[in-house]
Protein backbone atom coordinates (compact mmCIF):
# COMPACT_ATOMS: atom_id res chain seq x y z
CA UNK A 1 0.00 0.00 0.00
CA UNK A 2 0.89 3.79 -0.47
CA UNK A 3 2.16 5.89 2.50
CA UNK A 4 0.73 9.19 1.94
CA UNK A 5 -1.76 11.12 -0.36
CA UNK A 6 0.73 13.52 -2.30
CA UNK A 7 1.11 11.43 -5.76
CA UNK A 8 0.26 12.65 -9.18
CA UNK A 9 -1.17 9.80 -11.60
CA UNK A 10 -0.58 9.24 -14.51
CA UNK A 11 -3.77 8.40 -16.20
CA UNK A 12 -4.89 7.45 -20.08
CA UNK A 13 -8.61 6.79 -19.64
CA UNK A 14 -7.51 3.21 -20.31
CA UNK A 15 -8.73 0.00 -17.88
CA UNK A 16 -5.08 -0.43 -16.25
CA UNK A 17 -5.09 3.74 -15.33
CA UNK A 18 -8.94 3.64 -14.38
CA UNK A 19 -8.52 1.25 -12.25
CA UNK A 20 -5.05 2.59 -10.72
CA UNK A 21 -7.02 6.13 -10.51
CA UNK A 22 -10.03 3.93 -8.20
CA UNK A 23 -7.68 1.96 -6.27
CA UNK A 24 -5.52 4.85 -5.30
CA UNK A 25 -7.77 7.76 -5.46
CA UNK A 26 -7.35 8.81 -1.85
CA UNK A 27 -3.85 8.62 -2.40
CA UNK A 28 -3.96 11.29 -5.62
CA UNK A 29 -3.78 14.43 -5.74
CA UNK A 30 -3.48 15.09 -9.02
CA UNK A 31 -4.02 13.65 -11.98
CA UNK A 32 -1.92 13.94 -15.29
CA UNK A 33 -3.73 13.21 -18.63
CA UNK A 34 -2.17 13.86 -22.69
CA UNK A 35 -4.55 14.40 -25.48
CA UNK A 36 -2.12 13.81 -28.49
CA UNK A 37 -5.19 14.13 -30.81
CA UNK A 38 -3.82 11.71 -32.67
CA UNK A 39 -6.76 9.37 -33.06
CA UNK A 40 -10.08 10.50 -33.37
CA UNK A 41 -11.96 9.28 -30.82
CA UNK A 42 -9.33 10.75 -28.22
CA UNK A 43 -11.10 13.87 -26.75
CA UNK A 44 -13.40 10.80 -25.23
CA UNK A 45 -10.39 9.45 -23.18
CA UNK A 46 -9.95 13.05 -22.08
CA UNK A 47 -13.93 12.99 -21.23
CA UNK A 48 -13.81 9.92 -19.13
CA UNK A 49 -10.68 11.19 -16.90
CA UNK A 50 -12.22 14.61 -16.62
CA UNK A 51 -15.91 13.53 -15.50
CA UNK A 52 -14.02 10.72 -13.04
CA UNK A 53 -11.82 13.47 -11.35
CA UNK A 54 -14.78 16.00 -11.50
CA UNK A 55 -17.05 13.32 -9.51
CA UNK A 56 -14.34 12.58 -6.75
CA UNK A 57 -12.77 15.87 -6.57
CA UNK A 58 -9.51 15.24 -7.96
CA UNK A 59 -7.43 18.14 -10.09
CA UNK A 60 -7.19 17.26 -13.26
CA UNK A 61 -4.60 18.80 -15.07
CA UNK A 62 -4.59 18.01 -19.41
CA UNK A 63 -1.91 18.66 -21.73
CA UNK A 64 -3.82 18.82 -25.25
CA UNK A 65 -1.12 18.75 -27.96
CA UNK A 66 -1.75 20.72 -31.57
CA UNK A 67 -1.82 17.84 -34.26
CA UNK A 68 -0.06 20.25 -36.56
CA UNK A 69 2.90 19.60 -34.37
CA UNK A 70 3.26 16.16 -35.85
CA UNK A 71 3.56 17.65 -39.58
CA UNK A 72 6.18 20.37 -38.36
CA UNK A 73 8.24 18.22 -36.78
CA UNK A 74 7.88 15.34 -38.98
CA UNK A 75 7.99 12.91 -36.41
CA UNK A 76 9.21 9.02 -37.47
CA UNK A 77 8.57 7.27 -34.33
CA UNK A 78 5.57 8.56 -32.87
CA UNK A 79 5.97 5.88 -29.67
CA UNK A 80 8.70 7.15 -28.61
CA UNK A 81 8.06 11.31 -29.57
CA UNK A 82 4.70 10.64 -27.44
CA UNK A 83 6.70 8.95 -24.44
CA UNK A 84 9.27 11.98 -24.28
CA UNK A 85 6.19 14.86 -24.14
CA UNK A 86 3.92 12.94 -21.60
CA UNK A 87 7.16 12.24 -19.15
CA UNK A 88 8.32 15.62 -19.58
CA UNK A 89 4.84 16.85 -19.16
CA UNK A 90 4.80 14.65 -15.59
CA UNK A 91 7.90 16.26 -14.98
CA UNK A 92 6.82 19.84 -15.16
CA UNK A 93 3.30 19.14 -13.22
CA UNK A 94 5.81 17.65 -10.64
CA UNK A 95 7.74 20.56 -10.54
CA UNK A 96 5.16 23.17 -10.62
CA UNK A 97 3.02 21.25 -7.78
CA UNK A 98 6.16 20.54 -5.52
CA UNK A 99 5.01 16.71 -6.16
CA UNK A 100 8.05 14.60 -6.52
CA UNK A 101 6.26 11.03 -6.84
CA UNK A 102 3.67 9.50 -9.68
CA UNK A 103 1.49 6.77 -10.24
CA UNK A 104 2.01 4.67 -13.48
CA UNK A 105 -0.60 1.69 -14.29
CA UNK A 106 1.79 -0.86 -16.24
CA UNK A 107 0.96 -4.23 -15.68
CA UNK A 108 2.35 -7.29 -15.84
CA UNK A 109 1.16 -8.07 -19.52
CA UNK A 110 2.99 -4.65 -20.13
CA UNK A 111 6.39 -6.19 -18.02
CA UNK A 112 6.15 -9.35 -20.36
CA UNK A 113 6.20 -7.54 -23.33
CA UNK A 114 9.21 -5.18 -22.22
CA UNK A 115 10.82 -8.50 -22.03
CA UNK A 116 10.18 -10.10 -25.41
CA UNK A 117 11.17 -6.65 -26.84
CA UNK A 118 14.45 -6.37 -25.17
CA UNK A 119 15.09 -9.90 -25.81
CA UNK A 120 14.51 -9.19 -29.15
CA UNK A 121 16.93 -6.27 -29.21
CA UNK A 122 19.36 -8.59 -28.59
CA UNK A 123 20.65 -5.29 -25.51
CA UNK A 124 22.62 -6.44 -22.74
CA UNK A 125 20.98 -5.32 -19.57
CA UNK A 126 20.98 -6.23 -15.96
CA UNK A 127 17.14 -6.59 -15.88
CA UNK A 128 14.47 -7.40 -17.48
CA UNK A 129 10.77 -6.02 -17.94
CA UNK A 130 9.51 -2.94 -16.19
CA UNK A 131 10.89 -1.79 -12.44
CA UNK A 132 8.16 -1.75 -9.96
CA UNK A 133 10.04 2.02 -9.10
CA UNK A 134 12.62 4.24 -11.11
CA UNK A 135 13.08 7.90 -11.76
CA UNK A 136 12.89 10.50 -14.54
CA UNK A 137 14.99 13.45 -13.51
CA UNK A 138 13.62 14.23 -9.81
CA UNK A 139 10.21 12.51 -10.37
CA UNK A 140 10.06 9.05 -8.66
CA UNK A 141 8.22 6.40 -10.52
CA UNK A 142 5.75 3.84 -8.87
CA UNK A 143 3.47 1.23 -10.41
CA UNK A 144 1.90 -0.84 -7.77
CA UNK A 145 -0.34 -2.61 -10.19
CA UNK A 146 2.89 -4.33 -12.20
CA UNK A 147 1.87 -7.88 -11.15
CA UNK A 148 -1.84 -7.42 -11.64
CA UNK A 149 -2.77 -8.76 -15.27
CA UNK A 150 -4.42 -6.65 -18.11
CA UNK A 151 -7.88 -8.83 -17.58
CA UNK A 152 -7.93 -8.48 -13.55
CA UNK A 153 -8.03 -4.40 -14.18
CA UNK A 154 -10.61 -4.23 -16.68
CA UNK A 155 -12.46 -7.03 -14.34
CA UNK A 156 -11.98 -4.36 -11.84
CA UNK A 157 -13.43 -1.59 -13.79
CA UNK A 158 -16.47 -3.92 -15.12
CA UNK A 159 -17.38 -4.29 -11.80
CA UNK A 160 -16.96 -1.49 -9.92
CA UNK A 161 -19.10 0.45 -13.48
CA UNK A 162 -15.75 2.43 -13.38
CA UNK A 163 -16.16 3.89 -16.77
CA UNK A 164 -12.80 3.59 -19.57
CA UNK A 165 -12.19 3.72 -23.28
CA UNK A 166 -10.58 1.05 -25.44
CA UNK A 167 -7.71 2.68 -27.74
CA UNK A 168 -8.97 2.14 -31.43
CA UNK A 169 -5.29 1.46 -32.28
CA UNK A 170 -5.01 -1.16 -30.40
CA UNK A 171 -5.58 -3.73 -32.86
CA UNK A 172 -2.88 -1.37 -35.45
CA UNK A 173 0.32 -3.90 -35.48
CA UNK A 174 2.08 -0.77 -36.67
CA UNK A 175 3.01 0.17 -33.70
CA UNK A 176 5.82 -1.95 -31.92
CA UNK A 177 4.16 -2.62 -28.68
CA UNK A 178 0.68 -3.74 -30.59
CA UNK A 179 2.99 -6.73 -32.34
CA UNK A 180 4.17 -8.02 -29.22
CA UNK A 181 1.14 -7.82 -27.42
CA UNK A 182 -1.18 -9.86 -30.25
CA UNK A 183 1.85 -12.16 -29.72
CA UNK A 184 1.47 -12.20 -26.18
CA UNK A 185 -2.43 -12.91 -26.67
CA UNK A 186 -1.44 -16.10 -28.14
CA UNK A 187 0.23 -17.74 -25.06
CA UNK A 188 -0.64 -19.63 -23.12
CA UNK A 189 -0.96 -19.00 -19.49
CA UNK A 190 1.94 -21.43 -18.37
CA UNK A 191 3.94 -19.88 -21.62
CA UNK A 192 3.12 -16.42 -20.02
CA UNK A 193 4.01 -17.09 -16.50
CA UNK A 194 7.17 -19.25 -17.46
CA UNK A 195 8.56 -15.93 -19.18
CA UNK A 196 8.12 -13.82 -16.48
CA UNK A 197 9.27 -16.60 -14.04
CA UNK A 198 12.69 -16.62 -16.12
CA UNK A 199 12.76 -12.56 -16.04
CA UNK A 200 12.36 -12.51 -12.06
CA UNK A 201 15.43 -15.02 -11.93
CA UNK A 202 17.44 -13.45 -14.05
CA UNK A 203 16.93 -10.04 -12.21
CA UNK A 204 17.46 -11.45 -9.29
CA UNK A 205 20.84 -13.33 -10.13
CA UNK A 206 21.71 -9.58 -11.69
CA UNK A 207 21.09 -7.52 -8.45
CA UNK A 208 24.37 -7.66 -6.98
CA UNK A 209 26.18 -6.82 -10.02
CA UNK A 210 23.58 -4.33 -10.75
CA UNK A 211 23.84 -2.42 -6.90
CA UNK A 212 27.42 -2.27 -7.95
CA UNK A 213 27.06 -0.49 -10.99
CA UNK A 214 24.50 1.88 -9.37
CA UNK A 215 26.89 2.88 -6.18
CA UNK A 216 29.47 3.87 -9.32
CA UNK A 217 27.05 6.09 -11.50
CA UNK A 218 26.27 7.88 -8.22
CA UNK A 219 29.74 8.27 -7.35
CA UNK A 220 30.50 9.45 -11.04
CA UNK A 221 27.16 11.90 -10.87
CA UNK A 222 28.17 13.50 -7.63
CA UNK A 223 31.73 14.02 -8.89
CA UNK A 224 29.79 16.13 -11.46
CA UNK A 225 29.89 13.48 -14.49
CA UNK A 226 33.75 14.23 -14.51
CA UNK A 227 35.13 12.65 -17.48
CA UNK A 228 38.59 11.27 -15.41
CA UNK A 229 36.11 9.55 -13.24
CA UNK A 230 34.65 7.61 -15.79
CA UNK A 231 38.07 7.02 -18.25
CA UNK A 232 38.78 5.48 -14.83
CA UNK A 233 36.55 3.08 -14.46
CA UNK A 234 38.24 -0.81 -15.77
CA UNK A 235 35.10 -2.79 -15.87
CA UNK A 236 33.04 -2.92 -19.51
CA UNK A 237 30.23 -3.74 -18.56
CA UNK A 238 30.18 -1.39 -15.42
CA UNK A 239 30.73 1.28 -18.06
CA UNK A 240 27.93 0.07 -20.46
CA UNK A 241 25.34 0.18 -17.10
CA UNK A 242 26.92 3.49 -16.08
CA UNK A 243 25.48 4.80 -19.33
CA UNK A 244 22.56 2.98 -19.16
CA UNK A 245 21.54 4.46 -15.72
CA UNK A 246 22.49 8.11 -17.49
CA UNK A 247 19.79 7.99 -20.10
CA UNK A 248 17.16 5.93 -17.82
CA UNK A 249 17.43 9.07 -15.45
CA UNK A 250 17.10 12.02 -18.22
CA UNK A 251 15.18 10.35 -21.00
CA UNK A 252 12.30 7.77 -21.26
CA UNK A 253 13.02 6.85 -24.62
CA UNK A 254 13.86 3.10 -25.55
CA UNK A 255 17.02 2.91 -25.41
CA UNK A 256 19.56 0.89 -27.83
CA UNK A 257 22.68 -0.53 -26.91
CA UNK A 258 24.33 1.37 -30.15
CA UNK A 259 23.13 4.47 -28.79
CA UNK A 260 25.04 3.91 -25.35
CA UNK A 261 28.48 2.39 -27.50
CA UNK A 262 28.58 5.67 -29.21
CA UNK A 263 28.17 8.18 -25.65
CA UNK A 264 30.89 5.45 -24.26
CA UNK A 265 32.96 6.42 -27.43
CA UNK A 266 32.21 9.86 -27.31
CA UNK A 267 33.36 10.43 -23.40
CA UNK A 268 36.31 8.39 -24.62
CA UNK A 269 37.66 10.07 -26.86
CA UNK A 270 40.34 12.69 -26.89
CA UNK A 271 37.84 15.08 -28.34
CA UNK A 272 37.01 18.19 -26.03
CA UNK A 273 34.62 21.51 -25.94
CA UNK A 274 32.63 18.83 -28.50
CA UNK A 275 28.83 17.33 -28.16
CA UNK A 276 26.54 14.28 -28.85
CA UNK A 277 23.04 14.71 -29.76
CA UNK A 278 21.13 11.95 -27.71
CA UNK A 279 17.99 12.70 -29.16
CA UNK A 280 16.11 15.89 -30.39
CA UNK A 281 15.79 16.95 -26.78
CA UNK A 282 19.03 16.06 -25.18
CA UNK A 283 22.47 16.51 -25.94
CA UNK A 284 25.51 15.79 -23.92
CA UNK A 285 28.66 18.39 -23.26
CA UNK A 286 31.67 17.52 -23.11
CA UNK A 287 34.24 20.32 -21.65
CA UNK A 288 36.10 21.24 -18.65
CA UNK A 289 36.58 17.69 -17.85
CA UNK A 290 33.13 17.19 -17.48
CA UNK A 291 30.57 16.27 -18.86
CA UNK A 292 26.98 18.86 -19.06
CA UNK A 293 23.26 17.39 -19.91
CA UNK A 294 22.06 19.96 -21.64
CA UNK A 295 17.96 19.77 -22.25
CA UNK A 296 16.10 21.95 -24.76
CA UNK A 297 12.07 22.29 -23.56
CA UNK A 298 9.81 21.11 -26.90
CA UNK A 299 6.69 20.75 -24.26
CA UNK A 300 5.10 24.04 -25.46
Amino acid sequence: MLKNNTYLAAVSGGPDSMALLDIYKKQISIVCHVNYHWRIDSDNDEKIVRQYCKKNKIKCCVLNINPNVYKLEKIKNFENWARQKRYDFFLDISKKNKINKILIGHNLDDFVESVLMQKNRKIFTYFYGIKKINNYSSLKIYRPLINKRKRELEEYCNKNNINYSIDSTNSDVLYLRNKWRKKISLLTKKEFMQIYKNAITYNKKSNRIYSICVKKYNQWKNAGYNVKFFNNINDKKIIFEIIYLLLIEISPLRISSNKINGIIKFIQSNKWHCKYRINRNLTLLKMDQKITINKIDHLK
